[in-house]
């Protein structure tokens, strides 16, 4: 009988420590993504009217803390851009792309950049880019003439 209650007892304490050690580790993962989540919606707000400094501020936090959220690379990237850092924002966009958030978008951003920095050759192959992911898109079409135009016209 003795050996039976002490069984019960290492049972016991085996299935109490298996439920412990679950629900410990498991709000701590919990909590760290509802502290990521919380922090990009505040970035959002900040990024929503127009105040780049303080989002540019909690994006990078933010990438500090998890380099997986395409989101975050691509705020940071139009954050940089309004704030006239357009050689910056690039990388930001590039990861965006690697990320598969907002393709297009970050394709045609990134050639905006290189268009205001007087790279039309490189603003071209951002473009075709941005173009050949949506052929629709026929405002490229204007800016991939207007750089070659530039880019005539130098010569």
């Amino acid at each position: 009988m003795r050996n039976n209650e002490i069984m019960k007892t290492k049972l016991m304490f085996f299935l109490l420590f298996i439920f412990f050690y679950n629900s410990c580790s498991d709000k701590g993962k919990k909590k760290q993504l509802s502290n990521n989540e919380l922090l990009l919606e505040k970035t959002r707000n900040y990024y929503n009217i127009n105040n780049y400094p303080k989002a540019l501020k909690l994006l990078d936090s933010l990438i500090l803390k998890d380099t997986s959220i395409g989101e975050s690379y691509f705020m940071r990237g139009y954050c940089k851009t309004q704030l006239w850092e357009f050689s910056n924002a690039v990388p930001d966009y590039l990861k965006a792309i690697n990320l598969n958030y907002k393709k297009i978008s970050a394709y045609y951003n990134i050639g905006v950049n290189e268009m205001t920095l007087f790279n039309d050759s490189i603003a071209i192959v951002y473009f075709k880019e941005a173009q050949r992911l949506d052929p629709k898109k026929t405002i490229i079409t204007t800016l991939i003439e207007t750089c070659e135009k530039r880019m005539k016209d130098k010569k």
